[in-house]
């Protein structure tokens, strides 16, 4: 295959949204939308729709391990997205493995908003983002160089 019909690989790690408008179904479609080949890591499942989320399973914290190797083993990943990082153990699961993957050199969107986030959640999230990633892009879609 021609190297210049390759597209761009990125990857989401977030949560599942049954309703289809948030989460990994929204990121993949953006992925698409811009032109590259998107993968994901699912963290937990929701059961929602545009008026109500009714439940949230959390996905095992090794499951969501071997997603993410898997991606990252195989694919040639250009970016990086993380959307529902649900819970303590999800966002240092997520750390620790893009950490020693060395994925500090890609670019790194992500989205920290959340109605109920707890404030050791939000301490664990930010030393997730200081830990991992050079570049990032935050909410407001801001370049940020550390």
């Amino acid at each position: 295959m021609d190297n210049e019909n390759i597209k761009p690989v990125t990857l989401t790690i977030a949560g599942s949204d049954s309703g289809g408008g948030a989460g990994i179904q929204a990121d993949l479609k953006t992925f698409t939308a811009l032109g590259t080949f998107g993968t994901s890591a699912i963290t937990c499942l929701t059961s929602q729709n545009p008026s109500s989320v009714t439940g949230i399973l959390e996905v095992n914290a090794n499951f969501l391990e071997k997603q993410i190797l898997a991606v990252l083993n195989y694919f040639p990943v250009k970016a990086i997205k993380t959307g529902m990082l649900f819970s303590t153990s999800i966002i240092e699961t997520t750390s620790s493995i893009l950490s020693k993957k060395k994925e500090r050199g890609k670019p790194f969107f992500f989205s920290n908003r959340s109605s109920n986030g707890s404030d050791k959640r939000r301490k664990t999230f930010t030393r997730f983002c200081d830990r991992c990633f050079v570049n990032k892009i935050n909410p407001d879609w801001k370049l940020n160089y550390t």
